[in-house]
């Protein structure tokens, strides 16, 4: 049995295990979000050829968050509860329904994006292609990415469960890396398609199409919308970021690894939370425990995204910031999102309890996209103090 639905556990022993099962995943998560920033820092010619795609970025990458992040809790609650058989070959009509509403969600949320974006920027006065051309880049990058992510979670939650990892700890990495390495890849892809054709009591959510995106679309509709917002403000940081491509290479990996911690500890407390092990008090053993973790995973994670964005950059020639100062600015911006993100994913599922919601369906995809709000924002307010 999975430690952590035990109840007789103490601080020590719920952040030991939680740092334990949830450091591989980021580690093999940061060198995703890496790359992924080592592809957003050779878009510059994109990012100018279609003005609003720096803004409409984030958008998309949190959807793939969003959406396929839920997709993995509720499949990892599935093998918790016994709903869900761990097995790959035949047709289970659980696991088929909630991976085509992901789908579907995930589309209809980026055809979204792409019109709020054009929208607000039209209204703002500022420069932004026409909404044909975000809309085809958004249905394009969300088809293609949609499709590997789905086979990537369905695949990895099922056969790491099999050999005894916590599918709570896999989830918010391996959609994260997964969706910031082919998320930007087949955004790159996108854009030049396009390009090249011319345009530049708590009851459970029922496991149907129908329910699941009944349930998921609102709550994706409202928090793209709070996601464009992050992309604004990365807007307004984007003279900096095309000076210095090291930021640039530091901003999917920095809000991935703190949206990762984020997720992981949501993950976990919306499993015990379908278990009934799970209590809202400052006493809680597991609770604080997690919490801790999550603190302690981010003072040993982001001193090596800061080395990581340096020496990729470096590798490519583009690095113009010293390596302390970009180390100091990794670790400053990510212990305090880890802070807020621990804050966030606590009362974030304290009110789904209170308002009878599914954590599946909500915290996840709340926690993640609030992580990314703050996180253009922190790193915004750092760079700002040190450069």
């Amino acid at each position: 049995m999975l430690d952590i639905i035990a109840t007789d556990v103490t601080v020590r022993d719920a952040a030991r295990e939680a740092y334990r099962e949830a450091i591989p995943a980021l580690l093999a998560s940061l060198i995703g979000g890496l790359l992924a920033g080592v592809v957003l820092g050779g878009m510059r010619s994109e990012l100018r050829a279609v003005p609003g795609l720096l803004v409409l970025v984030p958008a998309l990458l949190a959807t793939r968050g969003n959406v396929y992040g839920s997709l993995g809790a509720r499949i990892s609650t599935g093998l918790h509860q016994g709903l869900i058989e761990p097995r790959l070959r035949g047709v289970d009509t659980r696991l088929t329904a909630a991976a085509t509403a992901a789908l579907l969600n995930g589309l209809a949320t980026s055809v979204f994006a792409a019109i709020a974006v054009f929208l607000i920027l039209t209204m703002l006065n500022t420069s932004v292609a026409s909404i044909l051309t975000l809309i085809a880049i958004a249905l394009l990058a969300g088809l293609f990415s949609g499709g590997v992510l789905i086979v990537t979670v369905i695949t990895a939650v099922v056969i790491g469960y099999r050999r005894g990892y916590n599918p709570d700890a896999l989830v918010g990495p391996l959609v994260t890396t997964t969706g910031d390495v082919f998320g930007m890849l087949f955004l790159l892809a996108a854009v030049r398609l396009v390009s090249a054709a011319g345009g530049a009591g708590w009851v459970p959510t029922a496991w149907t199409v129908r329910a699941i995106t009944r349930a998921m679309f609102p709550v994706l509709v409202l928090l793209t919308l709070v996601e464009v917002g992050s992309g604004l403000v990365l807007g307004r940081f984007e003279a900096q970021l095309l000076r210095y491509p090291t930021l640039l290479t530091l901003v999917p990996v920095t809000i991935g690894t703190a949206g990762n911690l984020g997720s992981i500890l949501a993950a976990r407390l919306s499993t015990a939370f379908h278990l009934g092990t799970l209590s809202f008090d400052i006493s809680d053993q597991t609770l604080t425990g997690n919490a801790v973790a999550t603190i302690g995973l981010s003072v040993s994670i982001f001193p090596i995204v800061g080395v990581g964005a340096w020496g990729l950059t470096a590798l490519t020639g583009m690095t113009r910031l010293g390596l302390w100062r970009v180390v100091i600015i990794a670790f400053l911006a990510g212990v305090c999102l880890a802070v807020l993100a621990t804050c966030v994913t606590v009362i974030t599922t304290y009110l789904a309890y209170q308002l009878e919601l599914d954590p599946d369906d909500v915290v996840l995809p709340a926690v993640t996209n609030i992580c990314d709000v703050l996180g253009v924002i922190v790193l915004f307010v750092v760079v700002q103090i040190l450069l």
